[in-house]
């Protein structure tokens, strides 16, 4: 295996390491917005979530562009 092969594994890996350790805050957080809809406490608890739904869509684009251009590299 090649050291681009092992460095996609580690993005993953630590990847899904992180978001498996931040979804049960960010569902706490979700679950608090959704009690308190018109409060002010509310709209300052959507930031965050907001940016972390921006994070994960990131990682997955870098994601799939490694995996693309890994097969690239190595198809012919």
């Amino acid at each position: 295996m090649d050291l681009f092969l092992w460095l996609i594994v580690l993005y993953f890996a630590i990847g899904f390491l992180i978001y498996f350790s931040t979804v049960k805050n960010v569902k706490h957080k979700i679950a608090f917005i959704k009690a308190d809809v018109g409060s002010q406490q509310s709209s300052k608890n959507t930031k965050p979530v907001v940016w972390w739904i921006v994070g994960l869509t990131i990682w997955g684009v870098v994601g799939i562009f490694l995996i693309v251009s890994w097969f690239l590299n190595n198809a012919g």
